[in-house]
């Protein structure tokens, strides 16, 4: 009886414990609400607590039996790297609430330039604020200071990172045309203002001709400050030095974008008439002028003819915004030459719309798209109207290309057999393009375009066989074409030698100091080359009893035998009458039937030739005879 007693009394009491057990662990869930607040007890907003591996936001509730418990604390933003704390709080059967203070600051966020003034416009990103802070703004931000929260971590735990997005033309600069990043500024109890300086530059935007006259009317635009700067307009920019600011990032790291509008007729130009694209245009802390250049053209346009004659009673008229125009009046225009200017673009770009009238065969006209070049000239360069033919002119007709006088040379002038012959001549002036030719005489020639000028004209030649060759040279542009010549002996020492003795009927103007004088006349003539001499030697001989003239050689230049050695021809010194000393050339043909021809001059000082006598061509001689001897 005893021991079922004792048993029944277990089981009651093991019962009983069993009750107060789930009575206390029923009474241990707390429905504990958690909270990140300021000093002042007011919620942080975007704030989490993570717990026992459950992440809260504040003021929301989270079932915890009583214990003690590790919490992190993370203020202001979502992701736990960024700037947390841990805090060790404990949870009893009475608490309803765990308050985790995280001191505020309200910190003025500011962009000032080296001046200590704000620059419009200007915004911050601030990472978790977002990206919508404007310079004067003021943030309530946890502070990061590691002596009060000895327990902080997180990317933020030195301070904040700043992404600072510089105000554009008093607009708020979109975060991809320039900014730069700034990292780990601390906030703590005490901070009210975290000033970062970007330095700018006051700039002067002009737009010059060639010759530094700024151009009227021209304006810019520049991204972000839109389209309605002037020439000396001055912009206070923000430098783009990578050098002053090396975590610079966006559109602008390189220097800004500009659109030139250039000024037309004095009149603004319209974006769509003429404008080009210049970019990354830096600005440094020097940085005062930002010039660019436009080349324009001065000049008096008129119709000419293909000769750049003027075409008088014409009429040209120019496209707005030029004002009304004259034929032949002076007018200044840019160029739309987008070699030039690759990023030229408006209506312009393909050629001002010129309407012409031509006054020799008014009233016919037509309008022709012109590209003003650079050179001065035009894109077309001739146009028809009406069957003729045309072009634009600017400023006075140039003058056609010439080859300088006396500037045409060979060296040297009398070539052995296989030695080149160099060839220079100087050329002034020209319309248009300018071509030469070099046409060696022997059948060959070389092309030279594009030549300039003015300028030296170089070329070399060898040739193939021995003889007296005229080498011409020939230059044309859009004018006219001129030519010169020079004469060049190539001889060969083992070629031959030529002998001959016999007469002629001498003709009447033979004998210039008598050209009545008429009659029978004597020659008698060697040449020939010795071994290893490159000048040939022998005598020549020649009588005119009507012209009392008895012509003896003293020596030799060069002797020519042709390839077939049916003629020859050598040139050399001597005397008349036994005084003197007069050149000479003789002509010998050995054929059927045999010619003679000689001319004998006499030079003055200045270089100049007056011939004494020429039978003036290849002459049948009357008797005797001519003997080309072949090696």
């Amino acid at each position: 009886m005893y021991a079922k007693k004792n048993i029944r009394f277990l089981i009651i009491l093991l019962s009983v414990s069993s009750l107060l057990l789930s009575a206390t662990a029923a009474k241990a869930d707390q429905n504990v609400v958690l909270r990140v607040v300021d000093q002042f007890g007011v919620d942080i907003p975007a704030s989490t607590i993570q717990v026992q591996g459950q992440t809260v936001p504040t003021g929301s509730s989270i079932l915890l039996p009583e214990g003690t418990y590790v919490f992190t604390v993370i203020p202001a933003n979502t992701h736990p790297a960024l700037l947390s704390r841990t805090e060790n709080a404990a949870v009893l059967n009475t608490t309803t609430e765990l308050a985790f203070e995280w001191i505020t600051s309200e910190v003025t966020l500011r962009m000032e330039d080296q001046s200590g003034v704000e620059i419009p416009g200007t915004r911050f990103k601030v990472p978790p604020f977002g990206d919508q802070i404007i310079t004067g703004d003021v943030l309530a931000m946890p502070i990061t200071d590691e002596n009060v929260y000895p327990t902080i971590s997180g990317n933020y735990i030195d301070g904040y990172d700043f992404d600072l997005l510089v105000g554009t033309g008093g607009s708020i600069g979109h975060p991809a045309r320039l900014h730069r990043t700034e990292g780990a500024k601390e906030v703590t109890e005490t901070t009210t203002e975290i000033t970062f300086e970007w330095i700018t530059s006051e700039v002067t935007i002009r737009l010059e001709d060639q010759w530094g006259v700024e151009i009227p009317g021209s304006r810019f635009k520049v991204d972000s400050y839109g389209d309605q700067i002037y020439n000396d307009d001055v912009l206070t920019f923000p430098i783009t030095d990578e050098t002053v600011y090396p975590t610079m990032g966006g559109y602008f790291t390189d220097g800004y974008d500009f659109d030139l509008l250039v000024g037309l007729g004095g009149a603004i130009g319209h974006p769509v008439w003429l404008h080009r694209t210049e970019g990354a245009k830096e600005v440094t802390e020097t940085t005062t002028d930002i010039v660019f250049e436009w080349i324009q053209h001065q000049c008096a346009l008129e119709l000419r003819d293909t000769a750049y004659q003027t075409v008088s009673g014409s009429t040209v008229v120019l496209p707005s915004p030029f004002p009304s125009y004259t034929h032949g009046e002076v007018t200044t225009f840019p160029i739309n030459d987008d070699i030039v200017y690759p990023g030229i673009a408006g209506n312009y770009a393909d050629g001002y719309p010129i309407t012409v009238e031509p006054g020799d065969i008014a009233p016919t006209s037509a309008t022709i798209y012109f590209t003003a070049l650079a050179s001065g000239e035009f894109d077309p360069a001739m146009f028809d109207i009406g069957g003729n033919t045309y072009r634009l002119g600017c400023g006075p007709a140039p003058t056609p290309v010439e080859i300088v006088d006396g500037s045409l040379t060979a060296s040297p002038l009398v070539a052995q057999l296989g030695d080149v012959i160099a060839f220079e001549a100087s050329i002034m002036d020209g319309c248009g393009q300018i071509d030469a030719i070099w046409d060696y005489d022997d059948g060959n020639s070389d092309w030279q375009t594009d030549v300039t000028s003015p300028g030296l004209l170089t070329a070399a030649h060898t040739y193939s066989s021995a003889g007296v060759y005229t080498v011409m040279l020939g230059v044309a542009d859009d004018c006219h074409t001129v030519g010169e010549n020079v004469v060049v002996v190539v001889y060969d020492p083992s070629g031959g030698f030529v002998t001959g003795a016999g007469w002629i009927d001498s003709p009447e103007g033979a004998y210039k100091p008598d050209p009545s004088a008429a009659g029978k006349a004597s020659f008698g003539f060697v040449s020939r080359y010795k071994q290893g001499a490159t000048t040939p030697t022998g005598n020549t001989e020649f009588v005119f009893h009507a012209g009392d003239l008895h012509f003896q050689s003293s020596s030799y230049d060069w002797l020519v035998v042709n390839q077939g050695g049916s003629n020859a021809q050598f040139k050399g010194t001597g005397s008349l009458n036994g005084s003197g000393q007069y050149r000479f050339m003789l002509w010998a043909g050995d054929g059927e039937p045999d010619t003679f021809r000689i001319r004998i001059w006499e030079e003055d000082v200045a270089g100049s030739e007056l011939d004494v006598y020429d039978n003036g061509f290849n002459q049948q001689i009357g008797g005797g005879e001519i003997v080309i001897h072949t090696n």
